[in-house]
């Protein structure tokens, strides 16, 4: 196995049959040459156990067989003590959802290479994220072709956004796609927030800056922690020529033996999650709330000389931003 900058981490509810049934079965890079870990939250006892033999036999480690996490979030700092306790020296921990998988054989040499492109400026950037093509039979299409703008701009999704002038407009709605092609000509631009089915973290960064938040279990859990790092001072970056695919479709014949639990019904606009983020943050996330920058602009005080404030008069279609920008 060769050294990395980073590790994957899978935080895990119940779902593991979807390691050798989606992940492993669909996935272009090989996981055995990588460090990959599992934080199981709050699965079934079942399910656990069950987790435990399919991790031993892939290979994966298994963080807390004997403790129990409830939040997603708490993943992130479970694995960081993980390395630690183990001397795994990593710097970056990139979490993934089990049906995004990566579309090519050379995946984690590349993502080593891409990190490396921000290596002098890695002290500033909170988190980062590849491109996630959004429909399988499209990604099977395009991932091989010459053409740099049908490659890394058809149906893909690089970030998440709200702040940035016309991106809850069409053809954004409050994500970083369908951008002007200049976007998908850049080694990396600038993004409020990391489309989070596949998301690395700055360990460091991380440690030392973000409070963990377990009322966000699983909505908006990363984009809690885009947010505590934007306060302050730091950027995340999204990385357009790095390829992952995520679509529902690679789970669809899977079945999973859960219960229910009050959190599995709990989403939307107005899910418990959706309401901490507007106590938290002064703004309820998304598109669909027709009072967003209104919110925001009635918090700017709350914003004084942070990221989110110098996003808020950005305009999406003035072109990509890059790290110089903010530092």
């Amino acid at each position: 196995m060769k050294n990395k900058k980073f590790c994957v981490l899978f935080a895990t509810s119940n779902y593991y049959e979807m390691f050798k049934d989606c992940q492993y079965k669909y996935t272009r890079a090989n996981h055995n040459d990588v460090v990959v870990l599992n934080v199981d939250i709050n699965s079934t006892t079942e399910n656990k156990e069950n987790g435990k033999q399919i991790c031993k036999d892939l290979g994966i480690h298994f963080v807390n067989p004997n403790k129990n996490y409830t939040s997603c979030q708490e993943s992130v700092s479970a694995a960081d003590e993980y390395l630690i306790e183990n001397d795994i020296n990593v710097e970056w921990i990139l979490c993934f959802q089990h049906d995004v998988i990566p579309m090519e054989s050379n995946f984690w040499d590349r993502l080593d290479e891409h990190l490396e492109l921000v290596e002098e400026h890695k002290d500033k950037v909170g988190m980062f994220c590849p491109n996630s093509i959004m429909d399988y039979n499209i990604a099977k299409e395009t991932i091989n072709s010459e053409n740099v703008i049908e490659r890394r701009k058809t149906g893909t999704r690089t970030g998440r956004g709200n702040l940035q002038e016309g991106i809850l407009s069409p053809p954004y709605s409050g994500w970083y796609k369908a951008l002007p092609d200049e976007y998908y000509l850049q080694d990396y631009f600038v993004v409020e927030s990391p489309y989070w089915t596949c998301v690395g973290f700055n360990r460091k960064l991380f440690r030392e800056n973000i409070e963990v938040d377990t009322d966000f279990e699983f909505e908006l859990w990363p984009d809690d922690i885009a947010h505590q790092f934007l306060k302050k001072g730091f950027i995340h970056i999204a990385f357009p020529d790095l390829m992952v695919c995520h679509d529902h479709i690679l789970k669809q014949d899977i079945k999973v033996n859960t219960i229910n639990r009050d959190s599995d019904k709990d989403h939307g606009d107005f899910c418990k999650e959706q309401m901490k983020f507007l106590d938290k943050h002064h703004f309820r996330w998304g598109v669909r709330n027709s009072e967003l920058r209104k919110q925001f602009w009635n918090a700017k005080d709350k914003y004084k000389d942070t990221i989110q404030r110098k996003l808020f008069f950005m305009d999406i279609n003035d072109g990509p931003r890059k790290i110089e920008d903010f530092v």
